[in-house]
């Protein structure tokens, strides 16, 4: 790891004077804010908080994070402007408040989300103020007005920040108010609709003040979403706003049964229609205060500091259960209890718990076994145990008294409660323990086994059902015996998955790994990272049982993500009796799913608060596929159909689902633009070239047949473009289908598709036909063939992948096809039909390697490659977004690891946005002054330079600030090199005077030192200079 700090010509000593004397003020004003903040300070309590929140309240996102609520006891107002609060001892004032005040007598909600926004008294910030009351009934809004939950006491608070509309189909009997002002973009009248399911109102203000809002449009019955025009009354006369001003804007409406909408629409001076009226008009006082910091369920403690640095209030570390809060009763007593009923921004109940009682202990740990046994349960001893047998929670309604030890003789998943007068029950405690019949108590195999238990539960297609499942691993170089060592036992919710698939008898699951409240949950399986969404795929018409795990394999070789595999062999078990040989059910795949992750697709995590730029930019997850049922998908201009996978349809806003369905429309428009290989405006403005390259390459080299119109998978993170894959689904690839040439090892497979073979639109497939006549995209192609034929795709790596899974499923192949006998048979799609596996082996080996020989001869002439000479390279060039401040960039060229530069500006608080003070200062930005010197083709897919697209890197002043000093950090992983040459270009603008190289090679937190350089300062010259540290 190497770093670069940029050093100014002069330092100047009326800043660095400025500088101390802000200092000397600001110490001034926090005393003065310590003065005033004090007179009420001690009558401030911590009253409640949540450390896991799971259902019990929303904020305004969506989400459901931790909360911390405070209470004033005081019959004096209190600004909490300055006060810190606090998950650490040590550090007080992790998160401080803003200028918000504290009434005497009310509740203040934080929530601990980790999220850290802090806006201000009074301060208004995009979205609408939602609040819903349920259990009312009727259908009029007189019914939601009169009742005594009104307006007071609404079940539920969120803020609206997409469109002025309600989510639509949520429930019955209940009402909702939206609240908040619009701002007026224009001077003029204004004409407003209101449409909703079932009676609605919609007041507007003549000011901003709330008291001078009148009726202005209604709804007398009932409306399907947004239709505008069924009743006269929908529609305001005209009203003149002036641009600029705020008005208070408020709705009501009253659901009574059946379907249920809300939306408000407005046309604009000059005859622009905004039907629902989007977000960025639309704002809310409500003050939303986020910690950046979220709260252990293991325990820590919670405390508020005044801004003297006198702590005023703490909850000590407690654990806490999720949807359960701990905090005081009553309200501002020292008094503390566990609240099963929650009660964030309002007054706790007069009493609680006071404490919560531990699970029973289970005489004997779950897992297989082969004798009965008699299973003892204990707990304290005022307390008693409820137990059940069949999967079911165990309340005293459901469960069983415990009284006597419990005779184990089958297959049974036991859990169990523990009740204690006065204190809150346990949570559940489970073992599953899985009677090994006699007939394969010695089966062991050289792969882990998963034994899933259905109970009297069948798995099937649609919703997930209960289950449980044990997962048996073995040592390195062991076997796996079924009475041996449990990676993890575990309740499941599972289903059967796939769509040609569901036909076959060896049937595919999916499953969630749930924990004893039925939440999701993570942990590793067989060496793979944490996560609760698992698929067991059961190859069936693919006999060798590899091509799935053989894509997979290459597609994690590009460098990008793909799911990992690990074989394993399955017991599919029913009922309550022994496990026995009828159980066995074949080689599985365990496979990873594509979905949001770090260890998954690691994007962005997009919200239902996030419709606006940037936040609205990503992160989605798509696919051409088809759809899951009862799903829509999104339809691009030119027709191309693509199915949404995250967020999920139920959960994209329409705002965001609008944002990346006119993102994909602009790409396919500039693609069939007569411009579109123009490297700024072109394509590759819109999507990772890279991703597409290496994801046709695959596609290709396996013919998987699905390819292109089907499981077909593209991302894209916030501020990102498109990245084309992970790779899904290969099992009619490497001439595993019967039609479509499939067959063949020679032929694109591309050209080969119709429309009517796309499945609603051959959209993905004819990208790439518009790609490949860029004569650039076709080139980069060719020598990424060429480049991945050194060692991915070379014959020798493919060879060896097939005979190593060969190797590994030699034995397990047996079974698997003694269960399903099927080797010698046609099932479909089939081509070949081989009469053993070692046939079927052979045959697909020899068809990759004519397949491979087909692609060289399509690929032209091979580029001479030096061997491991170049490790990382930076191209700039007109890709980089211009006039626009970096905070990193990715190596265009690496085969060692991730190769990265970091900038650390010497300002605070970058990158800034357009308009700030410091917008574009201190900054790193594109630069269109490129050189040669340092260029290197064999980074660039062997490309000689080209003036016209190159571009360069530029740093700007100031070099020093609040922040420190200016410094690039090029990390670069050189694990398995030796004598590595560090190079760079550079050249001085009249603004620095010398680069400060350093160097680190420690793990972790780096130690920068400057041992062994040659010169631990470099010199800048007014022209490019070529730079090299050894």
């Amino acid at each position: 790891m190497f770093r670069l700090t940029l050093m100014p010509e002069k330092l100047n000593p009326e800043n660095m004077k400025i500088f101390k004397t802000g200092i000397f003020l600001l110490i001034s004003i926090s005393i003065q804010l310590c003065l005033s903040n004090g007179l009420s300070a001690q009558s401030l309590v911590i009253n409640e908080v949540m450390a896991s929140n799971a259902s019990t309240i929303a904020d305004e996102d969506g989400d459901y994070p931790d909360w911390i609520e405070l209470y004033n006891t005081s019959t004096e107002a209190v600004n909490l402007e300055g006060y810190g609060l606090s998950d650490n001892y040590n550090s007080p004032f992790k998160w401080v408040f803003p200028d918000v005040g504290i009434e005497p007598g009310q509740h203040l909600l934080i929530w601990a989300s980790g999220k850290d926004r802090r806006p201000g008294q009074g301060e208004l910030t995009n979205g609408m103020l939602k609040e819903v009351y349920t259990g009312i009934p009727g259908s009029a809004v007189i019914d939601l007005t009169s009742h005594p939950s009104y307006p007071d006491n609404p079940s539920g608070i969120n803020v609206l920040k997409g469109l002025f509309e309600a989510p639509i189909n949520i429930g019955d009997h209940y009402g909702q108010r939206i609240q908040g002002w619009i701002k007026a973009p224009a001077t003029g009248q204004y004409v407003f609709w209101i449409s909703s399911d079932d009676n609605s109102q919609l007041f507007l203000s003549t000011s901003a003040n709330p008291e001078d809002a009148v009726l202005i449009a209604l709804v007398p019955g009932w409306t399907n979403p947004r239709q505008w025009n069924k009743y006269p009354q929908q529609q305001s006369a005209p009203v003149t706003l002036q641009q600029g001003e705020y008005y208070y804007i408020m709705t009501l409406m009253k659901e009574h049964e059946g379907g249920d909408n809300l939306a408000v629409g407005w046309q604009q001076p000059g005859g622009s229609l905004e039907r629902p009226i989007p977000g960025q008009h639309l704002f809310t006082d409500q003050t939303q205060l986020h910690t950046n910091f979220s709260i252990s369920a293991a325990g820590e403690e919670i405390i508020l500091t005044h801004p003297s640095g006198t702590l005023i209030d703490e909850i000590p570390p407690t654990a806490i259960p999720t949807d359960i809060s701990y905090g005081r009763a009553p309200d501002g007593s020292s008094e503390l209890f566990f609240f099963d009923e929650p009660t964030p921004g309002s007054q706790n109940p007069d009493n609680g718990y006071t404490g919560i009682q531990p699970p029973p202990v289970f005489s004997h740990e779950g897992g297989p076994y082969t004798e009965s046994f008699q299973l003892t349960l204990e707990s304290d001893p005022n307390a008693l145990i409820y137990y059940t047998s069949n999967g079911q929670t165990p309340d005293p309604g459901s469960g069983i008294l415990y009284s006597s030890p419990i005779i184990i003789t089958g297959t049974v998943i036991i859990r169990a409660m523990a009740y204690r007068e006065g204190y809150l029950p346990s949570e559940p405690a489970s073992m599953i323990y899985s009677r090994i019949g006699s007939n394969i108590q010695n089966f062991q195999s050289n792969l882990p086994v998963v034994i899933l238990h259905q109970f009297n539960m069948p798995i099937s297609p649609g919703d997930r059902t209960p289950a449980s499942a044990v997962f048996i691993d073995h040592n390195e170089g062991d076997s796996t015996y079924l009475i041996g060592d449990i990676a993890l036992q575990s309740r499941i919710e599972a289903n059967v998955r796939g769509s040609s698939a569901q036909t076959f008898p060896k049937k595919m699951f999916g499953f969630h790994l749930v924990d004893e409240m039925d939440k999701d949950r993570d942990e590793s399986l067989f060496g793979m990272p944490e996560e609760h969404n698992w698929i067991l795929y059961a190859p069936y018409s693919d006999k060798t049982l590899m091509r799935n795990a053989i894509a997979y394999t290459l597609g994690a070789g590009f460098g990008r993500w793909a799911p990992r595999i690990r074989f394993v062999e399955l017991f599919l078990h029913s009922g309550n009796g022994p496990v026995t040989n009828t159980h066995y059910h074949g080689v599985y795949v365990l496979v990873e799913r594509i979905k949001w992750g770090e260890d998954r697709v690691n994007i962005t995590k997009i919200g239902a608060g996030d419709n606006n730029e940037p936040e609205i930019s990503g992160g989605y997850i798509i696919k051409k596929d088809r759809l899951n049922e009862g799903d829509v998908g999104m339809e691009t201009d030119l027709g191309t159909l693509l199915a949404i996978v995250r967020p999920s349809e139920a959960d994209i806003t329409a705002a965001q689902k609008n944002w990346i369905r006119n993102y994909m429309s602009a790409f396919e428009a500039v693609l069939y633009n007569p411009g579109f290989a123009n490297p700024e405006t072109g394509y590759q403005s819109y999507i990772d070239v890279d991703s597409f390259i290496d994801h046709f390459l695959i596609t290709e080299l396996l013919k998987e047949i699905d390819g292109y119109r089907l499981s077909t998978f593209m991302y894209k993170d916030r501020n990102q473009k498109l990245v084309m894959g992970p790779v899904w689904d290969f099992n009619l690839s490497l001439g595993n289908a019967n039609y479509l040439n499939g067959w063949q090892a020679q032929g694109w497979y591309y050209s080969l598709l119709d429309p009517w073979n796309c499945y609603i639109g051959c959209g993905v497939r004819d990208w790439y036909v518009r790609l490949l006549q860029d004569t650039v995209y076709d080139q980069k192609m060719k020598y990424r063939w060429w480049e991945l034929r050194q060692d991915l795709f070379s014959n020798e790596n493919l060879s060896n992948m097939i005979w190593d899974f060969n190797d590994l499923l030699s034995e397990a192949q047996v079974r698997n096809f003694n269960r399903w006998p099927i080797l010698g048979q046609y099932v479909w799609p089939n081509w070949y039909v081989g009469q053993t596996y070692q046939d079927e082996i052979n045959w697909m080996h020899n068809w990759l390697m004519n397949r491979l020989a087909w692609m060289d001869s399509q690929m032209g002439e091979p580029p001479v490659f030096l061997e491991h000479e170049l490790v990382y390279f930076w191209l700039f060039d007109s890709t980089l977004p211009n006039n626009t401040p970096l905070e990193q960039i990715e190596a265009t060229y690496q085969i060692a690891g991730n190769g990265l530069i970091e900038f650390h500006s010497a300002l605070e608080g970058y990158p800034f946005q357009q308009g700030h003070p410091n917008w574009r200062k201190a900054s790193m930005e594109r630069r269109n002054a490129p050189t040669e010197i340092n260029y290197r083709p064999e980074g660039n897919n062997g490309t000689p330079f080209d003036q016209v697209n190159m571009r360069g890197l530029q740093v700007k002043q100031p070099f020093t600030g609040d922040a420190g000093e200016n410094i690039l950090i090029f990390h670069l992983p050189g694990i398995g090199f030796e004598n590595l040459i560090f190079s760079f270009a550079a050249k001085d603008e009249n603004a620095a005077e010398y680069l400060l190289p350093e160097y680190s090679v420690q793990p972790g937190e780096p130690e920068w030192i400057t041992a062994g350089l040659q010169s631990d300062t470099l010199p800048l010259l007014s022209t490019y200079q070529l730079y090299e540290i050894d």
